[in-house]
């Protein structure tokens, strides 16, 4: 993405799938993406769409998004929606056309379209959302309203519908990910320290350090994959690097909790060791099995937690911890 030409928005409300209105009012659409109407007729697009508005409601809602302005289509805002917290590198357009949530639409021109078609394509070959449907149902542009003789003419389609539905993770998929995190973590973690005390040639305790060192670089780059590759059946929209970068987060957040923990040395290696072996596992977990990530329509609560709200809270935490402790 272009920082210099990126702005900042907030989206307020769903509107229509792909359709989103800001805090000022305005109406925004994601250029290039041709998703299905809420009101669409037919049944299994129709339930597409919600499928595409839950994941709105989880990712977009009253969030500080980046967005580069296109054009102005019938007063509303045709953009590139770009995620602004903690990182810029996930692009909404293109997560749209992947999970099959939409097609290209063509008439919007955007620099990224190459882009778009490998996403497009990635979603054609694995059936992913509309495109595990006849194709005579997604031909041409979406509409928002349909003739009585063109909801006739699906109709002879309907029989064929199939819908690949997003896998969501269960415990099982959890307990796989801390045991995979932790025993590639720990396998990663041996080499990184015999690497670090050798490259340095230190001595004595100054090896022991720097073999610590070595050995916890190790555990959060073995821990990353480890969270990673179980995860892609259920997220494929997680990468290694932005798990990897959880895990460092994580380990930044346990320096900050031991740091304002009772320093007694009876005990601080009781709780020492876990915190700093758990905390990048626990972030990468987070990462992988809530970001980009529809909410689970049985959940009793309503509230949409997403990362901004855990880092959020884990500040929270610590100040609470500083209070107590001071």
């Amino acid at each position: 993405m272009n920082s210099s030409l990126s702005q900042t928005i907030r989206l307020v409300k769903i509107v229509d799938n792909n359709l989103f209105e800001t805090t000022t009012g305005a109406l925004v659409r994601m250029a290039a993406v041709d998703a299905p109407s809420l009101n669409h007729p037919i049944l299994p697009i129709k339930n597409i769409a919600e499928e595409a508005v839950r994941y709105s409601e989880s990712v977009l809602l009253n969030r500080e998004l980046s967005f580069i302005p296109v054009k102005m289509d019938d007063n509303i805002n045709v953009i590139i929606l770009y995620k602004k917290y903690p990182f810029d590198s996930t692009n909404f357009n293109t997560v749209f056309i992947s999970k099959g949530y939409a097609k290209i639409l063509a008439r919007d021109s955007v620099y990224n379209l190459k882009e778009l078609k490998a996403e497009e394509e990635f979603a054609r070959h694995f059936k992913k959302g509309i495109w595990a449907l006849n194709s005579a149902l997604i031909s041409g542009e979406f509409k928002p309203e349909y003739s009585e003789e063109e909801i006739l003419a699906f109709g002879k389609y309907t029989s064929e519908i199939q819908i690949q539905k997003l896998l969501t993770p269960d415990t099982f998929d959890i307990l796989w990910e801390i045991l995979a995190g932790t025993t590639i973590g720990t396998v990663a973690g041996i080499p990184t320290t015999f690497l670090a005390v050798s490259f340095t040639d230190a001595k004595g305790f100054e090896a022991l350090g720097v073999g610590l060192i070595g050995f916890y670089t190790g555990y959060i780059l073995g821990s990353a994959l480890g969270v990673y590759l179980p995860a892609k059946k259920f997220n494929p929209d997680a990468t290694y690097l932005e798990t990897l970068s959880y895990g460092a987060l994580g380990a930044l957040g346990s320096i900050g909790i031991l740091s304002v923990l009772p320093k007694n040395k009876d005990n601080w290696s009781v709780y020492f060791i876990p915190i700093t072996i758990a905390a990048p596992l626990a972030a990468e977990i987070i990462y992988v099995n809530d970001i980009d990530y529809p909410v689970n329509e049985n959940l009793q609560s309503n509230k949409i937690y997403s990362h901004k709200d855990y880092y959020n809270s884990t500040l929270l935490f610590k100040k609470n911890i500083m209070h107590i402790s001071f």
